[in-house]
C-alpha cells in the first residue's frame, strides 16, 4: 500500500543532526503511513553510517553537489504520498506532527506551512539569534489561517499539484520564497499550521550566519523588492537602512509578542546579534539590486 506522506530531507554534510531527524520520525504518534527520501550529495564518505540505524529510509545518492531545492524535487519525483512534507536535516519534528498535518490536509489545505520553535534545551546563543532573525514569522503561539510565507524547513504540498508547478529552483535562499509566491499566483492559497511544529538543532558559526543573511538579501533583491527599489533604472539604496531599521522593529515585536518565557528574554539579549545580520541582510539586498538585469531595471 502506497504511503500517505512523503517526508523529503535534502542533505548536503548532515552527519551530525540527521540522525535526530530520523529518531523523531520514527517515533510519531498516529497511524499516518509514510516513507522517508533523503536526497543526499555529502562528499565522501557521505551519512551512509549515520542512516544504518534507520533502514527504512530510501537513500537518492547524488555524487555532485545537489542545491537544495532541486534536491527536493527529485525527491518529489521519487514520491510515492499523496502529500510530500519537505524538512530539513537539522529539525526535529513534533510527535505529533504527521497526524496533524494529515489531518489539516484532509480539511482541504494543499500547500501547509509548520511552526519553528527553538528545542527546550537549546541554550545557544548564536541558534537564538538566527531563529529569531529567520523565522519570526512562525511561532507556534501564532493563530492559523493564510499565510504570507511558509519556510521549506517545514512546509507540505499535495504531490500532484507540485508535480504541476516548475517545483523549487536553485537559488542558494529563497527557493520557499519563489514557490509560495508561484503558488499564490495560480490562486492556491497557503496555510499555516502552528500545530505542525518543527524544532530547529542547528548550530551555526557567526561566519555561516553572516553568509546567509546576505545571500538572503541578495536572493531577495529580484524576488520582493525590485519594483518597489528601482525606479527609472536606479536603485533607491538610500532607503535601505529606513528598510532594515523597519525590519529590525517587526523582528522585535514579532518574537516578544509570540515568545514565551525564556524566548522573551533571547529576544532581548540577541537583539544586537539580529541587528547585525539585518545590517548584512541590507548589504545583500543592495548588492542583489545593483545586479539585476539592464532590462530588468528599464522595465520596473
Amino acid at each position: 500500500m502506497d504511503p500517505d506522506i512523503s517526508i523529503i530531507i535534502p542533505s548536503y554534510e548532515t552527519a551530525e543532526t540527521i540522525g535526530s531527524c530520523l529518531k523523531s520520525l520514527e517515533a510519531q504518534e498516529g497511524s499516518v503511513a509514510h516513507e522517508i527520501i533523503v536526497v543526499d550529495s555529502s562528499p565522501p564518505p557521505g551519512i551512509g553510517e549515520s542512516l544504518v540505524p534507520h533502514p527504512q529510509v530510501h537513500l537518492l545518492q547524488k555524487q555532485e553537489r545537489c542545491p537544495a531545492g532541486l534536491a527536493r524535487n527529485l525527491g518529489v519525483e521519487q514520491a510515492k504520498g499523496q502529500l510530500a512534507l519537505f524538512m530539513d536535516a537539522d529539525v526535529i519534528l513534533a510527535k505529533d506532527g504527521l497526524i496533524r498535518l494529515w489531518m489539516c490536509f484532509e480539511e482541504g489545505h494543499r500547500v501547509i506551512g509548520g511552526a519553528l520553535d527553538m528545542p527546550a534545551d537549546s541554550w545557544n546563543y548564536l541558534a537564538w539569534a538566527e531563529h529569531c532573525f529567520s523565522f519570526h514569522e512562525y511561532h507556534s503561539t501564532r493563530k492559523a489561517g493564510p499565510a504570507v510565507n511558509a519556510p521549506s524547513t517545514v512546509l507540505a504540498c499535495d504531490v500532484a499539484l507540485f508535480r504541476e508547478s516548475s517545483g523549487f529552483t536553485n537559488r542558494s535562499r529563497c527557493q520557499d520564497v519563489e514557490l509560495i509566491d508561484q503558488m499564490k499566483n495560480e490562486g492556491i492559497s497557503v496555510h499555516f499550521n502552528p500545530r505542525l511544529i518543527g524544532y530547529r538543532i542547528q548550530k551555526q558559526s557567526w561566519s555561516s550566519l553572516v553568509d546567509k543573511a546576505v545571500r538572503y538579501g541578495e536572493s531577495i533583491a529580484s524576488l520582493r523588492f525590485s519594483r518597489i527599489l528601482l525606479v527609472g533604472g536606479r536603485a533607491r539604496i538610500a532607503v535601505l537602512p529606513v528598510m532594515a531599521a523597519g525590519k529590525f522593529a517587526r523582528i522585535m515585536v514579532r518574537n516578544l509578542v509570540y515568545h514565551r518565557g525564556r524566548g522573551r528574554l533571547f529576544t532581548l539579549l540577541t537583539a544586537p546579534a539580529v541587528f547585525l545580520l539585518i545590517c548584512f541582510w541590507m548589504q545583500g539586498l543592495a548588492r542583489g539590486l545593483l545586479k539585476l538585469p539592464e532590462e530588468d531595471l528599464e522595465r520596473d
